[in-house]
Order: structure tokens, then C-alpha cells, then sequence
């Protein structure tokens, strides 16, 4: 076995084997190497990418507070408007029934006037006072539905130009 360990061939196969290993050695640790520059720059690309992530998030929630912020106040002043039109409509209302109420007065007046008034021509005189009558009663109902009309397109303009500002905001914003 001596003899073995002395010849050259053993010593060639055992500097080969030596060189084979170290080279494989070599190698393997290359690769190691490499494989760990490129784990650290897909770490440090994870790490940009979050950063530039967190960032956006940050602006957008921002953008988003202030645009709702936006709408609260737009939101607030159109309630206050609409609050505003709702007691210039009771006034209007009140009015109104001032009116009504001036108009039955008229209206009981006519009737009672026709019914003093001795005529021979009743049936002439009925047919006014029905008249007066219906025609009281349209101009009641008529102003009350102006008032109920009137109310709700306040509403509706108060409210279609608060929408109008809160589409300007996020157009205008959009640019």
C-alpha cells in the first residue's frame, strides 16, 4: 500500500482530485457570492419599492382628506342655504295663509251679500257665487302648490349647485 501512495500516478489523481476539489470549492463559493449580491439587491429593490409605495399611499390619503374636506364645507354651506330657503318658505307660507284666510273673509262676504240680496234672478246669482266660490278655491290650492313648488326647487337648485362645486373641486384638482 506503500508502494501505492509513492507512485505517480497517485500522486496525480490525488493532486487532480485535490484541484478538482478546490476549484469546485472555489466555485460553489463563487456562486454563493453571486447569489447572495443579487438577494441583496432584490432586498434593496423591495425596500425602494415599499418606500416609493408608502409615499403614494401617504399623498393619496392626503389629496383624499382634502377633497373631503372639500365636500364637508361645500356640504355644510349648501345645508345651511337649503335651512335658509326652508324658513323663507315657512315665511312664504305664513304669508300665504294670510292670503287664504283673506280670501275665505271675501269669499264668506260675496256669500253673504248674494243671500241679503233679494233678486229674481237666483239662479244667476247662485252660479256667481259657486263661481267666486271654485274660483277662491283654485287661487287657495294654487298658492299652496306655488309654496310646496317653490320649496322644492330651492332644494333642488341649492343642492344641484353644491354638486356643481364638488365636481368643479375634483376636476379642477384632476389637472
Amino acid at each position: 500500500m506503500l508502494n501505492i501512495m509513492r507512485s505517480p500516478v497517485f500522486i496525480v489523481a490525488l493532486l487532480l482530485s485535490s484541484f478538482i476539489s478546490g476549484g469546485l470549492l472555489g466555485y460553489q463559493r463563487g456562486e454563493d457570492n453571486k447569489e447572495l449580491i443579487w438577494k441583496n439587491r432584490w432586498l434593496q429593490r423591495d425596500i425602494d419599492e415599499t418606500i416609493v409605495i408608502k409615499k403614494l399611499e401617504s399623498a393619496i390619503r392626503v389629496e383624499e382628506q382634502r377633497r373631503q374636506k372639500e365636500v364637508n364645507e361645500v356640504t355644510e354651506y349648501a345645508n345651511q342655504q337649503i335651512s335658509a330657503a326652508k324658513y323663507a318658505a315657512k315665511r312664504a307660507d305664513s304669508a300665504s295663509e294670510q292670503l287664504r284666510k283673506q280670501i275665505n273673509k271675501l269669499r264668506s262676504r260675496i256669500h253673504e251679500s248674494e243671500q241679503t240680496r233679494v233678486t229674481t234672478a237666483s239662479s244667476t246669482s247662485e252660479a256667481r257665487a259657486q263661481s267666486i266660490d271654485m274660483l277662491a278655491q283654485l287661487l287657495t290650492e294654487s298658492d299652496k302648490m306655488a309654496g310646496i313648488f317653490a320649496a322644492e326647487a330651492d332644494r333642488a337648485r341649492i343642492a344641484g349647485q353644491a354638486c356643481e362645486k364638488i365636481y368643479d373641486s375634483i376636476e379642477n384638482n384632476s389637472k
